[in-house]
């Protein structure tokens, strides 16, 4: 796989929308990146719903979906017969 990310790229159920965002906790005052902030991208799920993932995430397949996906799984995990 390769170790670029690109608009318009798929990632599980999310397709990149926009790339260059800050992720992390916190911004420093002078807008610059602080403790933990890393590169990031801003993706559409097959849901609708936008969110957003680290490029470090993604490139590492942890990011799957907006959430919807676990969602998904776990009401199939612990449905009763």
């Amino acid at each position: 796989m390769s170790d670029t990310v690109e608009v318009g790229q798929r990632f599980g159920r999310g397709v990149v929308t926009c790339i260059g965002i800050r992720c992390g906790k916190r911004q420093a005052k002078d807008g610059g990146a602080k403790d933990g902030m890393r590169a990031g991208a801003i993706l559409l799920c097959d849901c609708g719903q936008h969110y957003s993932a680290t490029l470090h995430a993604l490139r590492a397949g942890s990011t799957q979906s907006c959430g919807c996906l676990h969602s998904l799984t776990a009401s199939v995990q612990f449905a009763t017969h």
